[in-house]
């Protein structure tokens, strides 16, 4: 299993950028959302849900 990497990109504020399990490739988290889809290989990334 590959680790995911957070990085706050310039002016982006609350958001969060994570690399792709799959390709490497940068998706955005989007508050409140259970998955990520990568838009390049269509790998989701599960958000782990706290509580």
């Amino acid at each position: 299993m590959s680790e995911e990497s957070t990085e706050s990109l310039p002016g982006e504020g609350r958001h969060q950028m994570f690399k792709c399990g799959s390709c490497g490739a940068k998706m955005e988290f989007v508050p409140g959302s259970v998955s990520q889809k990568c838009p390049y290989c269509d790998h989701e990334n599960p958000i782990p849900q706290s509580g």
